[in-house]
């Protein structure tokens, strides 16, 4: 800087200003910022020389209060260092440096002027071509921060102080586990130079993505001049792979369509939700969504993590297989809900599946289910491999229609139970038909059990039912189930809801008929006078009973989970891990998860 200094002296003798003009057209083209307001000048800057000669770096440290400091540190001990007082002030973009300290004679209290441009960057103009930066002496002055309290004014290297950039992975984790990366930079780094560590992401042609500081609305791209954290934020179509499975992980609707999208042709893909999800309405009898596996010859053998997150607003009013479609037995949908939900279809019409034969866990669904026949709050047929596991269902369910049918059936939880297991699953609402049919099963859990279906640790607060087009003496209606048959149990289960018969079925308040080695064991049910329609022997009824004219609820919940010890007892492979938990002697026992 000395030299250059003492280059320009004929220009900066008498104390004069000296006034340049500059261009764009020269060896480091940069656009100005449009106040010198958008870059902190307070603070140290350095720049090396590009030649080569007895000086190090130099530097300049700024102060608020327009004082400020000029320094040169030199090649060796005996040039030494040196440092010199002076004073800055601003206009524009432009800013005009006074050293009168300066030991030379003649260029005492000159005034020398620089530029600070839009990437946070210290110019000097190069008198000669109109081009930034002087190619003579040194190049840009670049920001460092304040100097350290050792030595305020000549650490002992440029750039020594470095920074630290916090990057985090929002939402997920580095492929180490760790969701944040802490990578040290030089001041005045800009963020496209820095090594970014390996996020383990693909970012699909339609996505976005990019490093924002807290709250932002924009990325962060400019320069690096203090210790800064960084979150990496995206939306649409973004794949990693999770036990060496292409999964996506998806914040939001881009992303569950792109899932849907491609799972149409890769059965086993993934999806990991992030985020809450409100899926777009264009209206009310307008489709936002079609279930990836519409045919059951083509099922879900992936893993969807619902990761404790909702999906709001699916309208899936043309297939209505819900969410998925089919489950095959390798197949896991676990942990998600489903909010203001509306599935319409023909047959097997649920929130979360038309047929499971995987896995379905902790799942909820609150919303609207209509079907023409065979409708389910989460499934609509749960097959002989099928698992249902701690469920929640609150909604209107019914099966709508003006031809008449045989068989149909509607569950608050599931349709049709053809040999798998539900466990701990709840419900509540309305599970009321109003269509034509003979010979049909409705229930608060499950239509009809059969195959040796199990429905265990269940409960039912729903209003179960039909209307008046139903065939009063083949209708089969029961708070816990519809039909239960060929060796399906119903066992420590209850039921405190409503039954819906106008005008006397064999409605009941437990099941609609047992028959055909059927088999009930410690279920309760409050008000009404009957627990089963149509018992048919030889069947299995035991410890079963109304609250409170047979028993207090006290000893109904002892019975309610001895049942459920008895299960595990007997099925080490599929264990029940809920209990009923009463707050008081005399109240309702609640169906809670055993830690």
């Amino acid at each position: 800087m000395f030299s250059r200094l003492k280059y320009c002296s004929a220009i900066l003798l008498m104390g004069l200003a000296v006034t340049v003009l500059f261009s764009c057209s020269g060896e480091n083209p940069v656009r100005p910022p449009a106040s010198i307001d958008d870059v902190e000048l307070t603070g140290r800057w350095e720049a090396e020389p590009v030649i080569p000669g007895s000086v190090e770096y130099y530097w300049f440290e700024f102060r608020d209060d327009g004082s400020m400091q000029y320094g040169e540190k030199g090649v060796s001990e005996i040039i030494g260092d040196k440092t010199y007082d002076g004073t800055y002030a601003v206009e524009g973009n432009m800013i005009t440096i006074s050293l009168p300290t300066y030991t030379t004679p003649e260029l005492a209290n000159a005034n020398v002027e620089y530029e600070i441009t839009s990437d946070g960057q210290f110019w000097f103009p190069n008198k000669n071509d109109g081009s930034w930066g002087s190619v003579q002496f040194f190049e840009k002055f670049i920001k460092v921060g304040q100097p350290g309290p050792g030595d305020p004014s000549t650490p002992d290297e440029p750039g020594s102080e470095k920074l630290a950039v916090t990057l985090i992975i929002d939402g997920y984790a580095f492929p180490d586990g760790e969701n944040s990366k802490s990578i040290q930079v030089n001041h005045g780094s800009l963020l496209e130079e820095i090594q970014i560590p390996e996020t383990g992401l693909v970012f699909g042609e339609t996505s976005t993505w990019g490093w924002y500081e807290e709250g932002a609305d924009a990325p962060f791209t400019g320069n690096i001049n203090s210790n800064l954290t960084l979150y990496l934020k995206w939306s649409g179509g973004v794949t990693t792979e999770i036990d060496g499975v292409k999964t996506y992980l998806v914040k939001d609707a881009d992303g569950l369509y792109a899932w849907r999208n491609e799972a149409v042709d890769n059965p086993t893909i993934g999806c990991l939700l992030l985020a809450n999800i409100a899926l777009p309405v264009e209206a009310v009898d307008v489709s936002n969504w079609d279930s990836p596996f519409n045919n059951t010859n083509i099922q879900f053998r992936g893993v969807f993590e619902g990761n404790g997150y909702t999906i709001s607003n699916i309208q899936n009013l043309d297939s209505g297989r819900g969410l998925i479609g089919a489950v095959a037995e390798e197949g896991i949908v676990q942990n998600v809900s489903l909010e203001n939900a509306t599935i319409i279809g023909l047959a097997y019409t649920a929130g979360i599946a038309s047929y499971n034969n995987g896995t379905i866990r902790n799942c909820s669904f609150s919303g609207f289910v209509q079907s023409t026949f065979h409708s389910g709050g989460i499934a609509g047929l749960n097959g002989e491999t099928g698992i249902i596991e701690g469920c929640i269902v609150d909604a209107n369910l019914s099966m709508e229609s003006e031809t008449g049918y045989t068989g149909a059936s509607l569950g608050g939880i599931v349709a049709d139970n053809y040999g798998g297991i539900i466990i701990g699953c709840s419900s509540s609402g309305e599970v009321i038909s109003n269509a034509i049919y003979t010979d049909d099963y409705i229930g608060g859990v499950v239509g009809e059990n059969k195959n040796n279906g199990v429905v265990i640790a269940c409960v039912s607060d729903a209003a179960v039912g039909y209307n008046r087009k139903h065939d009063k003496d083949l209708t089969r209606i029961g708070g816990l189930c519809g039909r239960n048959l060929d060796g399906a149990v119903v066992q420590s289960c209850y039921f405190i809801g409503e039954i819906d018969a106008p005008f006397g079925s064999g409605g009941a308040h437990l099941l609609g008929s047992i028959l055909s080695n059927g088999e009930i064991r410690n279920c309760f049910w409050e008000g009404g006078s009957t627990y089963i329609g149509y018992p048919y022997q030889p069947n299995i009824i035991e410890d079963v009973g109304r609250v409170p004219e047979k028993l207090p609820w006290s000893d109904a919940t002892g019975l309610l989970n001895e049942g459920i010890e008895a299960w595990n007892n007997s099925n080490p492979n599929h264990p029940c891990n809920f209990e009923f938990v009463q707050q008081s002697l005399l109240s309702r026992p609640d169906l809670t998860a055993k830690e």
